[in-house]
């Protein structure tokens, strides 16, 4: 009878000891995962917008340089074309910008482009005045480096404008010894080359004002590569164009 209750304390011991492990080694708490915060994008921030519209125009005073044909059969004097003066234009465009890298991003567009140069002589009773008006329809191709500061960017690129040729007028007016006022005006693309190309440069400076919202301001210089003419008129023409860019940007 001793043995037997010793046996079942001996037992009821061993069953209490394991119990106790079971729960000491079982029900370990959880440990809780800890939710990461969203950081909350600066409304202000340009820099999540890699793709942009612009609308842009251009300021310039335009000029060409103008020498003989090369081939001695088709040259001719320059004459009193040697006297042209610069003459101020308005070129507009609609495009886009999309960023390469950190560093680098390209633009690609369309471009309504005028560029001409004027003439004026004036003597005691008599006067002659001309202006001289080229249009184009081009597609600017250029390369940017950029450099941010915060919502500032300075941006410096160079490209190529292939351009067709739209439209031309020159308008002479001249005065006689009697006062008399005549205006001869010529529109017409005969001996015009329809399609160039063009070299142009820019450096200057784009500011965000929202996230989306942006304007940019930059000097702007181009110049035809190829002749304004045909390779059968008297002279060589390429138009050059200093001036001012700037317009909108609208971040996609």
């Amino acid at each position: 009878m001793k043995r037997i209750v010793i046996l079942i304390v001996f037992i009821n011991i061993l069953t209490t000891f394991g119990f106790g492990q079971i729960q000491i080694g079982g029900d370990q708490p959880k440990a809780k995962k800890e939710k990461k915060e969203k950081v909350k994008k600066d409304p202000n921030d340009s820099t999540e917008y890699s793709l942009r519209l612009f609308a842009g125009t251009t300021v310039a005073g335009t000029y060409r340089t103008l020498e003989p044909n090369k081939n001695e059969l088709f040259a001719d004097s320059i004459g009193l074309r040697a006297d042209e003066k610069s003459l101020t234009r308005w070129s507009f465009q609609l495009g886009f910008t999309s960023d390469i890298n950190k560093s680098l991003m390209w633009e690609a567009g369309v471009a309504f482009m005028q560029n001409g140069e004027q003439y004026s002589f004036s003597a005691t009773d008599t006067s002659h005045n001309y202006t001289s008006r080229y249009s184009w329809l081009g597609v600017p191709l250029k390369l940017y480096y950029k450099y941010d500061f915060n919502k500032l960017r300075l941006q410096i690129g160079a490209g190529v404008i292939p351009q067709m040729q739209m439209k031309f007028r020159r308008e002479d007016t001249f005065v006689n010894r009697e006062g008399t006022n005549s205006t001869v005006e010529t529109k017409t693309i005969n001996g015009m080359n329809t399609f160039t190309v063009a070299a142009v440069g820019n450096i200057g400076l784009h500011y965000s004002i929202t996230n989306r919202f942006g304007v940019f301001v930059q000097f702007e210089y181009r110049h035809q590569l190829m002749s304004s003419y045909l390779k059968t008129y008297p002279y060589i023409h390429k138009g050059t164009s200093i001036g001012a860019n700037f317009g909108l940007t609208f971040g996609l």
